[in-house]
């Protein structure tokens, strides 16, 4: 990085809420563009700024990452420094005869001997008291910053360390830096092992043990989706990362446990005999769900409808013939108060969800039509002919100080009769949670998804869960309906899932096969099949194509195929404009 020593001249933006700040800053006497995040910034301070020069739509500036306070050395410097507005109960004529009086050791006096600025006329005790707190707030927020830069932290996070510890900032990282995990977004395991490794903190120290527990719970739910771990896996989890003995491990978890359990930052329960550890936010909002459910599903008193008629009216209309187990499928969503209707690809899912609005149509009732992500919801609009949104966006978030809370809740509930939700297994256990609390009591709630799809991203496996408890009722589709003649992956899908080979025909039309035998072979298939036999084949443009693969890099990795497929569909030319974005080129 370069660094400059500057003083700043104009601010010309600056956000409060996380210190993102333009600033014009004087260096050399030239004037440039300084931007970054600043726990606090005033015109007249001299700043070591450390980062690099880029550019921007606005022109060259310098891109700050990390900075430090300098004090002045001149005394005009001062002057500006004192009535800077960082300093209270000093403007530019206070500070003015301070310095008269003091010259350059003006700053020294304020720290160590302000009982002397008695003696500047137009300066009171209670003043006195004013400009010294603030000159010590100010020194005390500038060593706390130079203290945490030492430890390789960046201002960014710096600052929201001192905005969250204050006075107390040096102290209490001192005294256990591990705490910064628990209490600092942005601050992980690996970051606050090395400040505390710095400090000398022992490695069998409980605080390690504890960041170490929380650390390994909460990468199990970001990564791995899982919602709690068996307690003798996650002591063989601590040994590896802490680099500590079983023993040891066992002897100092105990308490660290008791105290976290203590605190309700995690639960431990048994099950099969089996100790479980679960960070509390995961196990009450999976508590929360079930009960939810089971009020859903009693709140409703159970109806027995014949629907044969208004079945049969549908499959006239839309000249289709429905199987017994649809049919039950529809009979069940319109007479439970919570179900669930499960089957793989081809198996009618999308008609049973038509057929049941037509009946909640003519019943009066509102029917919202929901799924998790965008292409799902469009793509259930489509099949419907109905407005389908994403959950978030039939929730609504509303942002305050950067959180997002939902509008619709548990006191503003969401206004409908039925909600229906399409593939729910790529529904995440907090993502099911808020939609239960926007749900009110007597709102029937029809869940639609494939037991054998992949479990959502975030943590939790709700659909599986639901299915595997046995309380909510629930439609097993099994026969295959959407199924050309001369298809084989709806079935092939299914014979996958049953753990059984697909079927290898390249006379299909829609699965194919090839086996290749390098990468750099594969490449040159793949990369064909995108852009000429596909197209050609089905009529279809390479637009409409997408291809997945499994890793980044490599010869086969994703990077390399979209720079070759690129380069044969969308070649530089003279008459387009090229942006280019770190490696990649638009």
């Amino acid at each position: 990085m370069i660094d400059i020593e500057a003083v700043v001249e104009r601010i010309v933006f600056r956000n409060e809420e996380n210190g993102y700040t333009v600033a014009v800053v004087s260096c050399d006497d030239e004037e440039l563009t300084a931007v970054g995040k600043f726990l606090n910034i005033n015109i007249g301070q001299v700043l070591k700024l450390y980062g690099d020069f880029g550019e921007s739509k606005y022109g060259q500036q310098f891109e700050v990452k990390t900075y430090e306070n300098v004090a002045p050395k001149t005394e005009k410097g001062i002057i500006r420094y004192l009535s800077s507005g960082l300093i209270k109960g000093v403007g530019p004529v206070t500070a003015k005869a301070i310095v008269d009086a003091f010259g350059l050791d003006t700053l020294e006096v304020i720290e160590f001997n302000p009982e002397k600025l008695l003696s500047v006329k137009g300066i009171s005790q209670k003043k006195v008291e004013l400009i010294s707190n603030s000159f010590l707030d100010v020194r005390e927020m500038q060593n706390a910053m130079i203290f945490l830069q030492t430890y390789n932290i960046s201002s960014n996070l710096a600052i929201k360390i001192y905005e969250h510890y204050q006075s107390k900032t040096v102290e209490l990282v001192k005294q256990n830096p591990y705490r910064l995990v628990e209490d600092i977004v942005g601050i992980g395991f690996t970051t606050a092992d090395k400040i505390a490794m710095n400090m000398g903190i022992a490695k069998n120290s409980p605080f390690r043990v504890r960041a170490g527990i929380l650390h390994l719970l909460s990468e199990a739910s970001e990564k791995g989706g899982h919602t709690y771990q068996f307690r003798a896996m996650l002591d063989g989890m601590l040994v590896r990362l802490l680099d500590l003995t079983s023993e040891e491990i066992e002897t100092i978890s105990k308490d660290v446990y008791d105290v976290l359990q203590k605190e309700n930052i995690v639960k431990i329960f048994w099950k099969d005999n089996k100790e479980i550890v679960a960070l509390s936010r995961f196990y009450f909002i999976e508590k929360s769900v079930a009960a939810k459910l089971a009020v859903l599903e009693n709140s409703l008193v159970k109806l027995e409808l014949n629907l044969e008629d208004e079945i049969s009216e549908f499959e006239r209309r839309k000249k289709i013939s429905l199987h017994k187990d649809q049919k039950n499928a529809i009979s069940l969503a319109i007479n439970s108060g919570v179900c669930v209707i499960t089957g793989g690809p081809g198996t009618g899912k999308t008609t049973i969800i038509s057929c049941v609005l037509e009946i909640f149509r003519m019943q009066g009732k509102k029917a919202l039509l929901l799924a998790p992500t965008g292409r799902a919801a469009k793509r259930l609009s489509e099949t419907t002919g109905l407005d389908a949104r994403t959950i978030h966006r039939a929730l609504e978030i509303s942002y305050r100080k950067d959180r997002g809370i939902f509008v619709y809740n548990e006191d503003n509930p969401l206004s409908c009769d039925v909600v229906i939700v399409d593939e729910v297994s790529m529904v995440d256990v907090n993502l099911m949670y808020n939609l239960l609390k926007a749900i009110s009591r007597g709102t029937k709630l029809i869940l639609v998804g494939d037991k054998d799809q992949l479990p959502s991203v975030g943590a939790g496996n709700v659909l599986s869960d639901i299915l595997q408890s046995e309380i909510i009722p629930t439609a097993q589709l099994t026969k295959i309906y959407r199924q050309e003649d001369n298809s084989l992956i709806i079935s092939n899908a299914h014979l996958i899932n049953s753990g059984q080979m697909p079927v290898i025909d390249n006379h299909s039309s829609d699965f194919f096969f090839e086996a290749k035998e390098s990468p750099e072979q594969t490449f040159e298939t793949v990369v064909e099949l995108v852009t000429k036999r596909i197209p050609n084949h089905f009529k279809l443009d390479s637009s409409k194509i997408q291809l997945l693969a499994p890793l980044k890099a490599g010869v086969c990795g994703i990077d390399n195929l979209n720079r070759q497929i690129q380069s044969k569909l969308n070649p530089p030319s003279n008459l387009k404009q090229e942006l280019t974005l770190g490696t990649r080129i638009l």
